[in-house]
């Protein structure tokens, strides 16, 4: 147990005395993947669930993805799960931005994207982007680790695998670089050269000093001795000061697309020149100016080795696999997700979006056709997760076996609770075979109602439960004052 979360600690041991969670604990363990593939667990308050996921953590040392409806909850889980949680948590943000608009990605958002892909390929240190030794990499492969996802991030396309890892680069002290290289090789990747660094995707070449601020990680300082690297040092871009040394770094792609050298450059331009040819037949006079506007300046940018806002749009002429965070999954890995029906909400609201979005900007002129989406249609996703185990979190009660109706789904029929209206849309999304009887694990948990400032209610509240026998946990990012107003309340002893 990790003994730099006492919250952790004072949490595990008595979540394990919960028959409940056994239970559960007891179902995932099994190897027959057929029978553990599916889940619900019944009757959970936001809370609750965040308790769960940080005691499975902990007990089944594996990787875990919870998915949720939207970026909101992607932050509430977050804040609370780093606080229970002994083991490290990400979030795997979703782009807000729509891919039709061409307009880059938000660097922020890539960067965190990028070191949750780093991390599930073995690539990345907790120090921030450091490469780590083969011992190092066989602990990242077998310690666990919770990842947020927001459902929209599922369907929104990044690099495949092979493509991330062969544009991802390492320098390490002690190795010769030359500069002219490691210039060309970053522009190539999308950075750009400046004076002084203070943006992600950003480089500066001063004598012997290289300063370099990756996609994702930290900025770094790099300091030559002739050609060799002498030191790697992190710095901070306020007040440009080194701050922790390093042995290595890795560098990966400023974009979710690469261009390439020369020739694959040009062999581009000449495409999409072709397609705007063939477009302009299918446009007003209108639309084909707009056309013709917009991709005489990309291909201006695209000419002159650069990266113009719209590089994203044009990843499908460029790189032919379509990948999306779910290509990256381990095959261990056993996923959560927080109310299905609001996330296949979200799902479907964001694809008719794209969908729409898309339409629009073919008939405008603002778009060329592309060969393939850069969303994941949904059927697809749901195809997707259907591989891999799945928990369905709801605040729902148990879906009793008395009050069932039944319902043919593809090669079988399943049994579907009557009274409940969510059922009849999920149902072609995932497989309910398990969505009553053994399949359930039911809880009773009830939310703490809201006090509304009013610390004598508190204290009352505190005072009742204790008699009745209750662990009274406050979680507080303010412990000290917490406990000076329970004394005042005279309450600290309660606690």
């Amino acid at each position: 147990m990790n003994s730099q979360n006492p919250l952790a600690n004072f949490i595990e041991p008595r979540l394990l005395q919960c028959p409940q969670y056994a239970r559960l604990l007891a179902r995932l363990r099994r190897q027959d993947k057929d029978v553990q593939s599916e889940s619900t667990i019944a009757g959970l308050t936001d809370s609750a669930k965040s308790l769960l996921l940080s005691g499975m953590l902990s007990d089944l040392r594996q990787p875990l993805f919870f998915v949720v409806s939207d970026s909101h909850q992607a932050a509430f889980y977050e804040r609370e799960l780093n606080d229970i949680c002994e083991y490290p948590v990400l979030t795997y943000p979703a782009s807000e931005i729509s891919p039709y608009e061409q307009v880059l990605s938000s660097p922020d958002n890539i960067a965190a994207q990028m070191q949750v892909l780093y991390r599930l390929l073995g690539k990345q240190r907790a120090n921030g982007g450091e490469e780590p030794s083969d011992q190092a990499r066989q602990r990242l492969d077998n310690d666990p680790y919770l990842v947020i996802v927001p459902a929209r991030a599922l369907m929104q396309r990044v690099l495949d695998k092979e493509t991330l890892l062969a544009n991802t680069f390492s320098l390490k002290v002690g190795e010769d670089i030359d500069r002219d290289e490691l210039a060309h090789k970053l522009i190539g990747l999308g950075y750009t050269r400046e004076s002084l660094v203070t943006l992600r995707g950003e480089f500066s070449i001063r004598g012997d000093i290289v300063d370099i601020y990756p996609s994702a990680f930290e900025p770094v300082r790099i300091e030559l001795f002739g050609d060799q690297i002498e030191s790697i040092r992190s710095f901070k871009i306020d007040d440009q000061r080194s701050i922790e040394q390093k042995n290595s770094i890795s560098i990966g792609p400023r974009y979710w697309v690469v261009l390439g050298d020369e020739e694959g450059r040009q062999k581009f331009i000449q495409t999409i020149e072709a397609v705007t040819e063939k477009q302009a037949t299918n446009l007003s006079a209108e639309a084909i100016e707009t056309l013709n506007s917009v991709i005489e300046g990309d291909k201006e940018a695209f000419a002159a080795n650069g990266y113009p806002e719209s590089v994203e749009y044009y990843a499908p002429y460029i790189h032919k696999q379509f990948s999306t965070l779910l290509d990256y999954f381990p095959d261990s890995a056993l996923l959560a997700f927080d109310e299905w029906d609001s996330i296949m909400l979200s799902l479907n609201a964001y694809h008719e979006k794209l969908e729409k979005s898309y339409a629009e900007g073919l008939e405008t002129g603002r778009l060329l056709p592309i060969p393939e989406r850069l969303h994941l249609d949904v059927s697809k996703c749901a195809d997707k997760l259907k591989s891999l185990r799945r928990m369905f979190f709801t605040s729902l009660p148990e879906l009793a076996q008395a009050n069932v109706k039944v319902h043919p789904y593809e090669s079988g029929e399943k049994t579907f609770p009557k009274d409940i209206a969510i059922v009849d849309r999920i149902d072609t999304t995932r497989d309910n075979k398990h969505v009553s009887g053994a399949g359930v694990v039911q809880f009773d948990c009830q939310p703490v109602e809201h006090f509304n400032n009013q610390l004598k209610l508190v204290v009352e509240k505190i005072k009742i439960w204790q008699a009745a026998g209750i662990a009274v946990l406050i979680n507080s990012d303010q412990p000290q004052r917490i406990m000076d107003l329970l004394r005042e309340w005279d309450c600290y002893q309660y606690i």
